[in-house]
């Protein structure tokens, strides 16, 4: 059964990519919005394009107070490429978590679906996502493929209170919650 709105978000404590620590509950409590989104892996040209699209709005909502909070499946290490420029600096300005567990996945009721992903496929659009995907960026290494192939995306606005705002569900390879979704909420006062 998926998550829906007014429900309060399944709370986790993790370390990002970097080993900081990440409490969803308590950055939820200190007053910040969250926009938590789930994604196959970092080797996922479609996944990028998406991190690309969000990249130009993240000072703005950044300002009004919303967290970006992506999740892969990919292993730390893998990962480490992919979110590191070639001098190890960070390459992206909000948290990264590696689950290659999949246990926050399960939490979150991100499913995996064969007829989805080949349904992406069959989109024209889902096909120049991933052409544009695999030249993102100034990556020390191609990130390898090791998340799983038939994940679909979700993504969960989350507000102040912990309790989810939007649960978006992909309805196929590539689906994602529409940016201005995104910016209104992080425009809404509390």
């Amino acid at each position: 059964m998926k998550l829906s709105a007014n429900t309060p978000a399944p709370a986790f404590r993790t370390k990002d990519v970097f080993g900081a620590d990440f409490d969803l509950q308590a950055a939820a409590r200190s007053g910040q919005k969250i926009l938590l989104s789930f994604f196959r892996s970092a080797g996922c040209p479609v996944c990028n394009t998406r991190v690309a699209q969000l990249m130009g709005s993240v000072p703005r909502w950044k300002e009004q107070g919303l967290m970006v909070v992506a999740v892969y499946e990919s292993i730390r290490e893998n990962l480490l490429g992919y979110v590191q420029d070639s001098t190890e600096r960070r390459r992206f300005p909000f948290t990264i978590i590696a689950d290659s567990e999949r246990k926050f996945y399960q939490a979150y009721k991100v499913e995996t679906s064969m007829g989805k992903m080949m349904s992406g496929f069959m989109k024209g659009s889902v096909l120049s996502m991933a052409v544009k995907g695999s030249t993102f960026g100034d990556v020390l290494t191609k990130p390898k493929q090791d998340g799983t192939m038939t994940r679909i995306g979700a993504d969960f606005l989350i507000d102040e209170r912990g309790v989810i705002h939007t649960a978006y569900y992909g309805a196929h390879l590539g689906d994602h919650l529409p940016v201005d979704v995104i910016t209104n909420f992080a425009a809404t006062v509390a």
